[in-house]
């Protein structure tokens, strides 16, 4: 059980990174920010945030399924609200 427990906490916390890198991506695009450290233009910030926006996505759908028939309501809603925020994060 603590062992379930410690993976879905992972996968809940690697969805909450990627959807923070998915976030910084998408900002960079919409502002047309470039990267000063390197060429990389707009289109590769949106490229960059759909594909954290994805892995964000699949890490709290692989929380949720492994939630199931578990009672941790904090971890549920933290995967729930990632997954929204997917939802609504231009995916």
């Amino acid at each position: 059980m603590r062992d379930e427990i410690s993976a879905i906490k992972y996968q809940v916390s690697l969805a909450e990174t990627c959807l923070k890198r998915a976030d910084r991506e998408w900002a960079y695009y919409k502002n047309g920010h470039p990267n000063p450290q390197s060429d990389t233009s707009s289109q590769e910030h949106y490229l960059k945030s759909q594909k954290s926006y994805a892995a964000a996505k699949e890490h709290a759908e692989k929380a949720m399924s492994m939630l199931r028939g578990l009672n941790e309501p904090e971890l549920e809603r933290k995967a729930k609200e990632i997954l929204s925020k997917c939802v609504k994060g231009h995916i």
